[in-house]
């Protein structure tokens, strides 16, 4: 059985998975304005924290955790082993993919697509509506991508397979697959290294995304 705490509140047709926790004052199936009455997903083992929001028509995977006041929007998607830390906003129909860490205080743009085993740093923002004019142009971050602390990514990006971003970024234009790129506006600076996938596939992803053949298959075809 799901553990519910008394304070928080579960609306609609929402669906708890074996083996979850929802914390105090969280609240599950929040209305949207599209007021569909379907409630929200989430699968087992999962652990949703004080004060977490999560709209109606949002579906969560298995073995998600998240920190305290985040709020996740109608027709998110989010796959299996995910963390999303406190004081998040995952936007309105983003896609997260499986084994995915994104870090407190970020905010994942409308429509915006985060492929498996990608790391975001704190304070990330994906800034979909970057030219304020009311068209989204959402962001797609590949496989085994780490994008490094306050950086911003701009709207109709794509930053390409296992490519490493610098803290305090801006990333304004498509990013090469194993690249590092840095500053404002975000520049390639040199390749990824096999050693630095090594390291990466052996600390943080282990056996779930295999990040290694990605990286020998991109060097074979250059």
């Amino acid at each position: 059985m799901a553990e519910i705490k008394d304070t928080a509140r579960v609306y609609g047709k929402s669906r708890i998975g074996e083996g979850t926790k929802i914390m105090d004052y969280s609240i599950i199936g929040m209305v949207s304005r599209k007021n569909t009455g379907n409630g929200a997903v989430i699968g087992k083992n999962c652990t949703i924290r004080n004060h977490n929001c999560i709209y109606e028509d949002a579906v969560i995977g298995d073995d998600f955790q998240s920190g305290g006041l985040t709020q996740i929007r109608e027709d998110v998607r989010i796959g299996n082993d995910c963390k999303v830390g406190t004081l998040c906003t995952i936007e309105i129909g983003a896609v997260i993919g499986n084994h995915v860490n994104i870090q407190g205080h970020c905010n994942i743009g409308e429509w915006s697509k985060i492929h498996d085993g990608v790391f975001v740093g704190p304070m990330v923002i994906m800034a979909t509506d970057f030219k304020m004019d009311g068209n989204i142009r959402p962001a797609t971050i590949k496989p085994g991508v780490r994008i490094g602390s306050n950086s911003t990514i701009v709207g109709g990006v794509t930053i390409g397979e296992g490519a490493i971003i610098g803290a305090h970024s801006v990333v304004t234009t498509d990013i090469p697959p194993f690249t590092i790129a840095c500053g404002i506006p975000a520049r390639p600076v040199k390749k990824v290294t096999e050693e630095d996938v090594v390291k990466f596939q052996k600390n943080m992803m282990k056996d779930r995304v295999d990040i290694l053949s990605l990286f020998r298959s991109h060097c074979k075809s250059q």
